[in-house]
């Protein structure tokens, strides 16, 4: 990358839109990926917001007795696919 410094504000600046479109790239991509995961996996992302609704059931199950476990259930249930 070719960076034209005429002075540091410019500079950090030209670095930073660079560095902007880069991560939007990123993201994008990552966004594919999770997209064609889907399309091509059907059964594993069925299965694991299956876990999950089970996950939230327990725990809603439990929050009046125990707070502190449901907490940790629901946890589990937010990693679960990651």
């Amino acid at each position: 990358m070719t960076t034209i410094t005429i002075n540091k504000q410019q500079s950090t600046t030209i670095l930073g839109e660079s560095g902007l479109a880069q991560r939007a790239w990123q993201v994008f991509a990552t966004e594919v990926s999770a997209f064609l995961r889907v399309i091509f996996t059907p059964r594993r992302i069925l299965a694991d917001v299956e876990r999950m609704a089970a996950l939230h059931r327990a725990a809603a199950t439990i929050e009046s007795t125990d707070p502190a476990r449901a907490a940790e259930l629901r946890q589990r249930a937010a990693r679960i696919g990651l």
